[in-house]
Formats: C-alpha cells, sequence, structure tokens
C-alpha cells in the first residue's frame, strides 16, 4: 500500500485552519489523521500539541511534545513547549530542566529565558530569575520586540524592588 505524504500535509493545513479559528477538537481530528498518514510527522505532533494546550489538556499536550521530540531530538521548541506545559502543571522544575535544553539548542529565544525566569521565581530563585529576565530583555530588544521587551523591563524593575526592600530593612535595624 502507497501512502501518500501529501494527505499529511493537507490534514496539517486543515488543523491550522481549524486551529485558528479557534476549534480546538477539530485541529486535533486534523492533526491526529496527519500523524496517521505519517507516523513520523514530528511537526503534526507538535501542532498537536498546541491543540490539547488550547484545551488545558496538559497530559495529552505533553505525550504529543515528547512523541514530537522522539522524532526530532533537537528541535529547541519542542523543548520550550514541555518546559510551558511543566510550568503550568506547577512543576518548576521540570520546567526550568526543559527550558534548559531549549536554551542550549537555541540561545536566542527571548521567550524561553523569560519563562525560565519566571519559573525560577515561582521557585523562590530571585537571582536566577533576574539573570533570565535581563537576557530576555536584552533579546527582546535586539528583535525589535517593543512591548515585551517594555514588559520585562518592568518585571525586572518590580523584581529588584521586592528583592532590596528586605535588604534595607535589615540594615535599617
Amino acid at each position: 500500500m502507497h501512502i501518500n505524504p501529501d494527505l499529511a500535509l493537507a490534514y496539517l493545513k486543515r488543523g491550522d485552519h481549524h486551529y485558528s479559528q479557534g476549534d480546538w477538537h477539530q485541529a486535533i481530528a486534523n492533526y491526529q489523521q496527519a500523524t496517521r498518514f505519517r507516523p513520523d510527522y514530528a511537526s503534526a505532533y507538535r501542532h498537536l500539541g498546541h491543540a490539547y494546550c488550547r484545551l488545558r489538556d496538559f497530559g495529552l499536550a505533553q505525550s504529543a511534545y515528547y512523541r514530537a521530540l522522539d522524532l526530532q531530538p533537537d528541535h529547541a521548541g519542542s523543548y520550550y513547549n514541555l518546559g510551558f506545559v511543566f510550568a503550568r502543571q506547577g512543576n518548576q522544575q521540570a520546567a526550568i530542566n526543559h527550558y534548559n535544553q531549549a536554551i542550549h539548542l537555541n540561545p536566542h529565544h527571548a521567550k524561553t529565558y523569560f519563562n525560565r525566569g519566571l519559573a525560577h521565581l515561582r521557585l523562590g530563585n530571585s537571582p536566577e530569575a533576574l539573570n533570565d529576565l535581563q537576557k530576555a530583555s536584552e533579546l527582546f530588544q535586539a528583535h525589535c520586540r517593543k512591548g515585551d521587551y517594555q514588559q520585562t523591563l518592568l518585571l525586572i524593575e518590580k523584581l529588584r524592588s521586592l528583592v532590596e526592600k528586605p535588604k534595607l530593612l535589615s540594615h535599617a535595624g
């Protein structure tokens, strides 16, 4: 039996159309069809993971992203997506581990540093959070992402004031 790989691409594109319309269930159905026609289609698994994330089905999203990594182990975006999923599930250390992998593969993705910084912040690691947020702000600025740059600077300023406040209080006594 001959399987036409164009069918997998057609289902992926149909899934993308449904995804762009906010019809997550139809997107999932089409992405699943794409993987049936091409079980080695890493991109279809990543898109499937995105759609599951929209439904807040993080377990299935995680499975889809891990399958994508099995097929394409050097894809930074899949590690980033897994970091996002783990962060949403409250597992900040696992999120950081996956963000580390993403940064290793793509050290120029600002959002990865930003999200890793947030994960460090949630764990109470203020110095690491500040380092990551600073790096994210530099990359946002370099990539002309003014809104993200400004948002990150505000967060850095707020975090620095929280870190400095206890120091000032301890010296005042």
